[in-house]
């Protein structure tokens, strides 16, 4: 009971532990990940278009047969 009533209170606030990038540093690192999420939309982009195609032209009746 007593862990369980330990487990509900508030914990001490954890200081955020910074650093100072170099600026350079700083852009280079925006653009790269900019880059990447960019590239990883494009790819699921692709992948749920591929799904929403339509079928070709005589599969669904042969499916049916």
């Amino acid at each position: 009971m007593e862990g369980m009533l330990l487990a509900l209170k508030p914990r001490a606030p954890m200081v955020e532990k910074t650093v100072a990038l170099n600026t350079r540093l700083a852009v280079l690192l925006e653009r790269k990940s900019q880059e990447g999420l960019e590239r990883r939309l494009t790819r699921l982009q692709s992948k749920t278009r591929v799904k929403e195609s339509p079928d070709k032209p005589g599969e669904s009746q042969e499916r049916g047969a």
